[in-house]
């Protein structure tokens, strides 16, 4: 199941991801890089509770 919905969310990710940098490269770099660095930091607070 989760290679199904991989491989469906690859696609559609590359589309849409190829759309807004080719528009806005500076802003979506920096939107993204901030998104994973809030998962990474959210991550990180979860594990450090266990």
């Amino acid at each position: 199941m989760i290679f199904i919905c991989a491989s469906i969310a690859v696609p559609i990710g590359s589309t849409l991801f190829g759309l807004i940098i080719d528009q806005h490269a500076i802003e979506a770099l920096a939107i993204i890089s901030a998104g994973i660095t809030v998962i990474n930091a959210i991550w990180f607070v979860l594990i450090s509770r266990r």
